[in-house]
């Protein structure tokens, strides 16, 4: 709400200098009050839900998401509509309303908790030895590293293309300005679509597989967007929103899963499944998001400007099938892998034969 009150007033700002550096430091400020709405959402439902990690995930992403894709749409019309004024008021009163619902949750929850005078706080009870996991556990495990970075690389992926897909769908398609908004909006409806199937199928089917789909998918959506036109298809229209929204269902594939494949690794290691570790959990993987939306657009932009939007494509289609080869190795060298269990099977069979 801040945020949006300061913003409103940049316009009055007759320097240029004082009007970029104004506008970055209000960036800043959405982004920290955005991570900690994100990270304090996962980590209240985790707690609710401690055995669902795939749906929590995908409950945070699909509401994210579609505020992502509502967001554009909604501003632009009370612009339209009022103009800046009415957009001001707009989404002040939307996020002071959220505000005071959240004070009422925060005060309920001392409440609840026993935060009173009677009671002593956090700092003064006896400490659970089963939250003793620290950050530098989670990240002593090798397998949590490469989930980081399919996390960054899944949201780095989903945002490769925003900065030139307006121009792609203008001058190579011949799209009006009004309906480049409904074309940007594809990859976020995939990424809806595929946050509501995953979530589930990642509590029942295990996460290993899913992560799998999800980069085998990013990899045909690249491919579609721009690769086909280097072996001699021309592109199309709807191979080109073919593509996006196989994109977005592959980014959404591979991160809704993770946060329960770190679980699972902690788990086998010896680390129960407490609030602590999810915690750590949501907040690195949160981390990753961030960092992948803001690499994303940054390199995406100058990449696609400088060799074009067919090797581009054809890059990061690269860049998802290595990370596909890459998971398909680290998930063979683990213990209860079906490769090793075979392993196993083929040295118990060959001793046998050895003994008699």
């Amino acid at each position: 709400a801040g945020y949006c009150m300061v913003l409103g007033f940049t316009d009055r700002l007759t320097a240029w200098v004082d009007f970029i550096v104004v506008c970055l430091l209000l960036s800043v400020l959405l982004g920290v009050g955005v991570s900690a709405v994100t990270t304090g959402t996962f980590s209240l439902l985790a707690g609710r839900f401690p055995h669902s990690p795939g749906l929590v995930v995908s409950a945070v992403e699909v509401l994210g998401a579609l505020a992502d894709v509502t967001g554009p749409a909604l501003g632009g019309v009370l612009w339209y509509a009022g103009g800046g004024e009415l957009l001001l008021v707009g989404i002040v009163s939307c996020s002071s309303s959220i505000l005071a619902m959240a004070l009422f949750m925060l005060i309920s929850s001392f409440v609840r908790n026993g935060e009173t005078k009677d009671h002593p706080p956090d700092s003064q009870r006896p400490r659970n030895d089963s939250d003793g996991v620290t950050l530098k556990d989670v990240l002593r495990k090798p397998k949590n590293w490469l989930v980081l970075l399919l996390a960054m690389y899944s949201q780095f992926a989903l945002s490769f293309f925003y900065p030139s897909l307006s121009i792609i769908l203008k001058h190579q398609h011949h799209i009006h300005d009004s309906q480049v908004g409904l074309g940007m909006m594809v990859s976020g409806i995939g990424y809806i679509l595929g946050a509501v199937c995953f979530g589930y199928l990642t509590d029942t089917c295990g996460c290993r597989r899913i992560v799998a789909l999800g980069l085998a998918l990013s990899t045909l959506g690249f491919l579609l967007i721009g690769s086909l036109a280097m072996f001699g298809f021309s592109p199309s229209l709807p191979c080109l929103f073919v593509g996006l929204v196989l994109e977005g269902v592959g980014a959404s594939g591979v991160f809704v899963p993770l946060v329960k494949y770190v679980l699972d690794t902690m788990d086998q290691c010896g680390f129960p499944r407490t609030d602590h570790l999810a915690n750590i959990v949501g907040s690195l993987h949160q981390a990753s998001s961030g960092l992948g939306l803001f690499l994303g657009p940054s390199i995406g932009g100058g990449v696609t400007a400088a060799i074009g939007v067919r090797r581009a494509s054809t890059l990061m289609a690269c860049c998802s099938l290595s990370l596909l080869i890459a998971f398909a190795v680290a998930v063979c060298c683990e213990r209860d892998s079906p490769v090793q269990s075979c392993l196993r099977y083929l040295q118990g069979k060959l001793a046998r034969y050895h003994i008699n």
